[in-house]
């Protein structure tokens, strides 16, 4: 009955380890999608500076993401 119960554990263990090397991988994805994401907005020629703060914002935006002012 030990034997068996120690090698239940094993495999969860292992599944467990499985299961967090997935989520790893599937966070580096995210993430380097996230800076393609943000370095293809830096290169934008349009985004807007804000007068107030000086806090660079999208294209398009109404208000400063810094410093909540008009734009």
């Amino acid at each position: 009955m030990a034997d068996s119960l120690k090698d239940s554990w094993k495999e969860t263990g292992k599944g467990l380890g499985q299961a967090f090397k997935g989520l790893g991988k599937t966070v580096i994805k995210s993430a380097e999608k996230g800076v393609d994401k943000a370095v293809e907005w830096a290169d934008r020629e349009d985004k807007i500076t804000c007068s107030s703060c000086s806090t660079v914002n999208p294209p398009g935006s109404k208000f400063c993401s810094g410093c909540g002012k008009a734009l």
